[in-house]
């Protein structure tokens, strides 16, 4: 009699776990941007109540169907029918839905062209660029009237910038920017006009500050690549200054300068990229047209002589690369 129960009971034990461990169900879930573009890269977990919650980090690899944004959960057989908690987390987002194992499962997430908020609803940007232009320049004096040696600046900044959505669509953003220039800027001109040894006037231009309001739009969005194009208002404060040489003919080495600001257009294109593991954030990068006004300076010298420094106004080319917090 004993035999007989211990043989009944070993029956049922390895019937429960048959049908409860070992028979596997393979619950489809298909994950899309709420643009319907499939989602190939996510972290898919479902939690059942009594039974440890089975995480899939990517899409499944099945012989019989690999399309993507198609995962498959493997569940014991008994969780069929029962109630459950699915999260779907990609990036900085995390959705969470309540399904029924056993049924068709659809989830729609955020598509990548919704950049993540912070509590504000906004984020900023650290970056670093390189600001490149080649402008023609001219000098009017008693004795010399033309033109001279183009500018050919290079220099090089740090820019903050705070971005928010505009309204209700997160296709659209609005936002501010700072910009701090560093170097002494580019000389231009270079005109061997006295007695003095070697070339003795030049023209010097220096960018101090700028200070941006922008819109803008995202184009197009490829997996969590966001490509956008900006348009903005730029107020820029630089340093120009006409120098002369005339201590070979008497006098003394001349410098005049003025400090000027104007307000000019600013043409963008950037990309937005995912979250790096070297930098532990997402990043982005560009190209901007900077339009710059022209810049003169005016005077006379010790001997006199009236000099009128200019330089053209010219579309100066930015690059740059930030990391977004």
């Amino acid at each position: 009699m004993r035999l007989k129960t211990n043989v009944f009971l070993i029956s049922l034990i390895t019937a429960f776990f048959s049908q409860s461990v070992f028979a596997v169900y393979h619950q489809a879930v298909s994950v899309a941007t709420d643009k319907g573009e499939p989602v190939q890269s996510a972290t898919v977990s479902l939690s059942i109540p009594g039974q440890d919650t089975v995480t899939v980090k990517d899409n499944s690899k099945e012989d019989d169907d690999d399309r993507i944004g198609f995962f498959k959960i493997p569940v014991a057989d008994s969780a069929v029918g029962k109630k459950g908690t699915l999260t779907v987390t990609r990036g900085g987002s995390v959705t969470t839905q309540a399904v029924v194992v056993g049924k068709t499962i659809e989830v729609s997430i955020a598509s990548a062209s919704a950049p993540p908020r912070s509590r504000s609803g906004g984020e900023y940007t650290v970056d670093i660029s390189r600001t490149d232009g080649n402008t023609d320049t001219s000098l009017a004096a008693p004795f010399y009237n033309g033109g001279g040696d183009h500018l050919e600046l290079t220099q090089t900044s740090f820019g903050i910038d705070y971005r928010m959505p505009l309204g209700s669509n997160p296709n659209m953003f609005w936002g501010a920017q700072g910009r701090l220039f560093i170097g002494n800027g580019a000389e231009g001109l270079n005109l061997d006009l006295h007695p003095t040894a070697g070339r003795d006037t030049f023209l010097r231009y220096q960018e101090h500050f700028a200070a941006m309001l922008y819109a803008g739009m995202i184009l197009a969005t490829m997996n969590e690549y966001n490509l956008s194009l900006i348009l903005g208002a730029r107020a820029t404060q630089g340093k120009v200054s006409g120098m002369s040489d005339e201590s070979g003919g008497g006098g003394i080495r001349n410098h005049f300068s003025d400090v000027e600001r104007s307000i000019q257009p600013s043409l963008i294109m950037e990309v937005t990229g995912p979250k790096c593991e070297v930098l532990s954030s997402r990043w982005r990068a560009g190209v901007a047209l900077d339009r710059n006004n022209d810049h003169s300076v005016n005077g006379v010298s010790t001997l006199g002589f009236d000099y009128h420094f200019d330089m053209e106004d010219e579309w100066q080319v930015r690059t740059f690369f930030g990391v977004i917090f």
